[in-house]
């Protein structure tokens, strides 16, 4: 595999809950992302890089109308959202490497976000 980073469109399952170490200027820092894999979505990593703040702050907001419930850690959130990702690597455990986010993708559904995307990453150890 070359050393440029794959795309892959990885759905946005959950967002970093809304307290003080997980903001900056008021707006969430990071999101948590999730590959399908048929019958639930699976962890692969977390993702803040990529967007401006204004678009993370509209990210917020939409994330914040299809919230559907919370714990001490996160802000759990109907799967409707994916963002396109690229990055360096994978772990051993399937976790991406220096994720970033590409772009918002309105034309693909939440479904079509598969685990298996994460083959064609080479495995960093």
């Amino acid at each position: 595999m070359n050393s440029r980073a794959s795309p892959h469109n990885n759905l946005l399952h959950r967002i970093i809950k809304k307290k003080d170490k997980y903001l900056e200027d008021g707006v969430s820092r990071s999101f948590r992302l999730g590959l399908f894999n048929g019958e639930y979505y699976i962890h692969v990593g977390e993702v803040g890089s990529g967007l401006k703040l204004f678009e993370k702050e509209a990210l917020g907001q939409v994330l914040e109308a299809i919230k559907t419930s919370e714990d001490n850690d996160y802000v759990y959130v109907k799967p409707k959202i994916v963002l396109e990702v690229v990055a360096e690597s994978k772990s051993e455990e399937g976790r991406l490497i220096h994720p970033r986010i590409k772009r918002i993708r309105t034309d693909k559904n939440p479904t079509e976000c598969k685990i298996e995307q994460l083959n064609e990453l080479a495995v960093k150890k």
